[in-house]
């Protein structure tokens, strides 16, 4: 468990899946050199890409590196892309270990309200 989980009153802490959830979610969120204490955290503008294949092959390389190298209670068996019929929302569906339990989970992409705002979804059943 996280260290602030260590300091919630009994009742109100977060299981390792929540705590690995919430965290990935604020990664992905975190824009690269927008206030990120951490070189090469966050994901990249995709605001002048040409194509979007270039735009889907980049979030995927970026969820690859932020997932891997700041949280590693999560080992990623794949990501595949669900939905990118239009650049303004793309949506994946992430394969991966937490602990020695599998998961999977969806990650969107929308335009609005935000420009890239992260949704983390959790599947209804852990799958093993």
């Amino acid at each position: 468990m996280g260290l602030l989980n260590k300091f919630r009153k009994e009742g109100s802490k977060k299981s390792m899946h929540e705590e690995v959830m919430q965290n990935i979610e604020y990664l992905l969120n975190t824009k690269a050199t927008f206030g990120a204490w951490q070189k090469g955290m966050g994901l990249q503008s995709y605001a002048y890409n040409k194509s979007n294949l270039s735009v889907v092959n980049g979030i995927i390389d970026d969820i690859f590196y932020n997932i891997e190298t700041y949280e590693k209670r999560v080992k990623i068996l794949g990501i595949d892309v669900i939905d990118n019929s239009s650049a303004l929302k793309i949506r994946f569906q992430i394969d991966c270990l937490i602990g020695e339990k599998r998961h999977s989970f969806y990650v969107g992409f929308k335009n609005f309200p935000e420009p890239i705002f992260v949704e983390v979804e959790n599947d209804a059943e852990n799958r093993h």
